[in-house]
């Protein structure tokens, strides 16, 4: 059967037409979902210190002669070993940010009952640092090395100084931030520790 062209014209433009108010009726992707501000930025969120409530206790590992009483000793480090049971993360000192002319620095992320190194970049290892208590506004932390065994408490954000190997070293618990992921404020059960060499 033909259709008379007449019908045909009609027929097209309307589908035409009908297809392209479907489109129209469809949302936007890229638009924000209904009811979401248009204009919201993401903010970032700090990050909760949240002690594990059973913290391991600290020991020799392997063979090592490392013991928590006594002087420091730096050849239990010897090597870039690590003589003590821990889950610390920990970087060298080096450049970083804050550190100007010859001052280096070092990040850690230790959580209680961690112990970690205060080492320069060739492994010579200057002190050790352990985390002994704290909660998300400060930390309890107990630094040893040639200078003796030296007790500080590190609050958010403030610097504490202390003399190890013969030069000025500044700690801090820093707050940590991060973009939201959910409803809940992140947290973690390892604290920031920034350790910067002054010279």
């Amino acid at each position: 059967m033909n259709t008379p062209l007449v019908l045909l014209v009609p027929l097209i433009a309307l589908s035409i037409h009908t297809g392209f108010a479907a489109d129209k009726d469809k949302p936007d992707p890229s638009a924000s979902p209904a009811g979401a501000p248009t204009s919201a930025k993401v903010e970032s969120v700090r990050v909760r210190f949240v002690p594990d409530p059973h913290p391991k206790a600290r020991h020799p590992t392997g063979i090592s002669a490392w013991s928590a009483l006594g002087p420091f000793d730096e050849t239990a480090w010897a090597g870039k070993k690590f003589p003590v049971s821990s889950n610390a993360d920990f970087s060298a000192l080096g450049a970083g940010p804050g550190a100007v002319g010859g001052d280096t620095m070092l990040m850690a992320n230790a959580g209680i009952g961690d112990t970690f190194p205060v080492q320069d970049k060739d492994g010579h290892t200057l002190g050790e640092v352990f985390i002994a208590g704290g909660d998300d506004d400060h930390l309890l932390v107990e630094v040893r090395s040639k200078e003796g065994l030296q007790k500080i408490e590190l609050r958010r954000d403030k610097v504490v100084s202390i003399q190890m190997a013969g030069s000025k070293f500044e700690f801090v618990f820093p707050n940590t931030s991060v973009k939201p992921t959910g409803k809940e404020q992140p947290a973690t059960s390892k604290a920031m520790i920034t350790v910067k060499r002054r010279l």
